[in-house]
């Protein structure tokens, strides 16, 4: 069974990749995000997310959203976020990588999708889920500082979300810029 990345209207000689190429694509895409997903369990607290924590436990949620807002910093969603998180307790710092990795996985795919119909090419999900992989793997390799981008939860919530959020705006976009539909999807994207 071969996976097929082709044109649409083009010749019968479209790209075809063998199905080893696939294989090894996947599987290395794969080892590397299972390696920074088992990380997760490992994961603890570290500075900030203790001050945000200790803010949640004195003023309440928004007790805290009123205190960073009149103090602190003008990062309301971000800090709004922060304290959702550490208010379900330490066993956050846990989950929250591995959520917030398989959420922009899942946001590269649907932008994946979206742009290979929006430049008709005839991709597999194999093929999408293979390129949104390595994108992601390629992402996370080279970010400045992975820790403070993804397994810190200040930084997770103030870097990585909003990038997860704008891989799915872009697709949304996309979608309303190619789609014969209600414009509703664009102006809510």
């Amino acid at each position: 069974m071969e996976t097929r990345l082709s044109v649409a209207g083009a010749r019968a000689s479209a790209t075809t990749f063998p199905p080893v190429a696939w294989v090894l694509a996947g599987v290395t895409s794969t080892a590397a995000l299972a390696s920074y997903i088992a990380l997760s369990p490992f994961n603890r607290w570290v500075a900030d997310d203790y001050g945000y924590s200790a803010m949640v436990t004195q003023h309440g949620w928004w007790g805290g959203q009123v205190a960073q807002y009149t103090g602190w910093s003008g990062r309301f969603t971000s800090n709004a976020t922060i304290m959702g998180t550490v208010s379900l307790g330490p066993w956050s710092a846990r989950v929250v990588p591995a959520l917030v990795i398989l959420a922009w996985l899942a946001a590269l795919l649907f932008l994946a999708r979206e742009l290979a119909r929006a430049l008709r090419i005839a991709a597999s999900w194999t093929a999408l889920l293979v390129g949104a992989g390595g994108v992601l793997v390629a992402s996370l390799a080279f970010a400045p500082d992975l820790f403070e981008s993804v397994y810190w939860i200040t930084g997770a919530m103030t870097y990585a979300v909003p990038l997860v959020g704008a891989t799915v705006l872009g697709a949304l976009l996309i979608r309303g810029a190619t789609a014969r539909r209600s414009r509703w999807e664009l102006l809510i994207a």
